[in-house]
């Protein structure tokens, strides 16, 4: 279960990590000026929460 825990949390870090990048070049490259990788705070606690909570759900199995 551990290790069915951290391939799933491995895989999707990568895939952010490759995406949101390429949605922003994605973006740039259509003219939409608005998606950047400059997020407001609300957005950065939200992801702050997720990772705690992940981390915590992570940590018990």
């Amino acid at each position: 279960m551990h290790l069915a825990i951290g391939v799933a949390v491995g895989s999707s870090m990568q895939i952010t990590l490759f995406i949101i990048p390429l949605l922003v070049i994605i973006g740039w490259g259509m003219g939409i000026d608005e998606m950047s990788l400059s997020f407001d705070m609300f957005q950065v606690a939200v992801l702050f929460v997720a990772v705690l909570l992940v981390d915590l759900i992570a940590e018990r199995h």
